[in-house]
């Protein structure tokens, strides 16, 4: 029973860092995506409000 359970404890940390990693690598890539999403759309904004701005 004691060697079952640090066996299995020495499994485990390795099984969730690597859930982890590809996790936090997914929600990185997402929040990127997110930030471009949003700066083009500001930027688009910024032109608009220039433009009126101008007249």
């Amino acid at each position: 029973m004691e060697m079952n359970k640090k066996a299995r404890k020495k499994r485990h940390p390795y099984a969730a860092l690597a859930v982890f990693t590809v996790a936090a690598a997914g929600v990185i890539n997402a929040v990127g995506k997110m930030k471009k999403f949003v700066t083009e759309k500001a930027d688009a904004m910024k032109k608009m409000l220039g433009m009126k701005n101008d007249k």
